[in-house]
């Protein structure tokens, strides 16, 4: 450093002039130590110094030697991140706690990630992540208000305040992949394609008017698809060639994102309801999904669609959950109840069914645990294909039974945490499983504050091991509004 010495005796004696050599040395400092990585699928990628206007693209070889380069303009913002600091350890924990921060580099793998809301504090709300162990509590990111993992597990995506954010589960790179529009509007919900590459999203206008849209979050490139209406269920075909959403409720579309081509269900007369949790066989040639009435005979109807858009529904004699595909889309499982309001003696009877992937009836595989006094909720299937979990909300206890579709083994669990079984916005909110398929994480606690203040969920995040019916609490903050658990495991 005798350089800088030299500038700093000369700035006693030059004043101004000394000062200025001293700044113009630090600033070429920093541009020759500005690399920073940016992800791109199946490349490296680096900023190509001086002036971060572009990418450098690094195609290599098994061997790990260059094959080609080339340069792609960056229209995003890059953000650096400063290595978190660990919190005092005389920090209050209650009722709202900020857990010490772990050293950049922590893994996640088999994680929960989560927005906090601190309604009481007046705090903005954060991202979190947990590992599904319990530790690792970490908050990485202000101003979340949606978060959902890319489905490498890779990246989290985020709903902000200035935008659609991509953020690295250890927090070390963030990138603003699309921006507000003052025009256009704020984007409210997001959707990772199947590969990872595509993001689609909606914005919200002044006046209320919505746009669907995506964005290629490699090169930040946008396409809008619709706009004007309410769009809601937002998802994915598996092969990423189709969006399937509804307009509100009742109007149920398919499009096909690159050419922008549109199909509108032609929804049966039992099908005509409020539209909810959709869901694309793996073939991607059908579209299962919940549609709910209004009024006094309103009830569930578990429906099917395929790409010609013709739609019907299952017959299970009653009142439906979700349809679930099987893990190679040859059926549909759902859970079904009997239901007629004018018949206050009709017994409920829950069973599990079988259909085939056409919607025709197969078998009746088992009776579901029900106790009388509570309400079958959502039907979900591990990520390893094998377990079925349904959740029976009762009081004081609701139940989760898990039912194998190997070999019809079916173990029953309470949700044995403090508080009642809470969700902030859909049944799909109301649990998960992990990406190893050896726990269920769900939020317990109360919908008003301890002194009472406030209607809204306050309560904390547990996993249940389903094999040993043990629990484990994975959070210590009390204002978790959304949690989603990683696609990866880690092993």
């Amino acid at each position: 450093m005798p350089v800088v010495g030299h500038l700093v005796r000369s700035l006693k004696m030059k004043g101004l002039f000394g000062f200025c050599a001293l700044i113009v040395l630090l600033s070429m400092c920093i541009a020759c130590n500005a690399e920073r990585p940016i992800p791109t699928a199946g490349v490296a990628a680096t900023i190509a110094p001086p002036d971060h206007s572009a990418l450098l693209l690094s195609q290599r070889s098994l061997s790990g030697t260059s094959a080609t380069n080339s340069t792609v303009p960056i229209p995003r913002t890059q953000v650096s991140v400063a290595t978190p600091t660990a919190s005092s350890a005389s920090e209050s924990i209650t009722p709202s706690p900020w857990p010490t921060v772990p050293p950049q580099g922590t893994i996640h793998a088999n994680a929960v990630a989560f927005v906090v809301g601190d309604w009481q504090d007046g705090r903005p709300d954060s991202l979190w992540i947990a590992n599904i162990d319990g530790s690792g509590e970490t908050k990485i990111l202000d101003e979340v208000y949606r978060v959902s993992w890319a489905p490498d597990g890779q990246w989290l995506g985020c709903v902000r305040e200035d935008g659609l954010w991509i953020v690295s589960p250890d927090a070390r790179k963030r990138i603003r992949v699309l921006a507000n529009d003052s025009e256009k509007g704020d984007i409210s919900r997001m959707a990772w394609s199947p590969d990872g590459t595509r993001i689609a999203f909606v914005q919200i206008g002044e006046n209320g008017s919505e746009r669907l849209g995506i964005v290629e979050v490699a090169s930040g490139k946008v396409t809008y698809l619709a706009a004007g209406y309410p769009v809601l269920n937002l998802t994915w075909s598996p092969d990423g060639r189709w969006l399937a959403f509804s307009k509100g409720f009742v109007s149920f579309e398919v499009i096909e994102v690159t050419n922008a081509i549109f199909k509108t269900v032609n929804t049966s007369a039992a099908c005509n309801g409020n539209i909810h949790l959709t869901t694309w066989s793996p073939s991607g040639d059908r579209i299962a999904f919940l549609s709910y009435g209004n009024g006094r005979y309103a009830h569930g109807t578990a429906c099917l669609s395929t790409l010609s858009m013709y739609s019907t529904w299952l017959d299970v004699g009653g009142h439906s959950t979700n349809p679930v595909w099987a893990p190679h889309g040859e059926g549909i499982y759902v859970v079904a109840t009997n239901f007629n309001p004018d018949d206050p003696d009709l017994k409920p009877d829950p069973r599990l069914l079988y259909f085939d992937s056409s919607g025709q009836f197969v078998e009746r595989l088992a009776s579901v645990e029900y106790g009388g006094g509570g309400e079958i909720e959502t039907l979900t299937l591990s990520p390893d294909g094998q377990w079925l979990a349904i959740l029976a909300l009762k009081h004081p206890r609701s139940i989760i039974q898990f039912f194998n579709v190997v070999d019809r083994q079916t173990l029953t669990r309470t949700v044995d945490t403090p508080g009642e079984l809470l969700y902030a916005s859909s049944p799909r909110d109301l649990y998960k499983w992990s990406a190893d398929s050896q726990y269920v994480v769900l939020m317990t606690g109360r919908y008003s504050t301890p002194n009472g203040v406030g209607v809204r969920q306050y309560g904390a995040l547990y996993a249940l091991n389903f094999q040993t019916g043990t629990w484990r609490q994975l959070t210590h903050t009390h204002w978790i509004k959304q949690f989603t658990t990683s696609p990866t495991s880690g092993k």
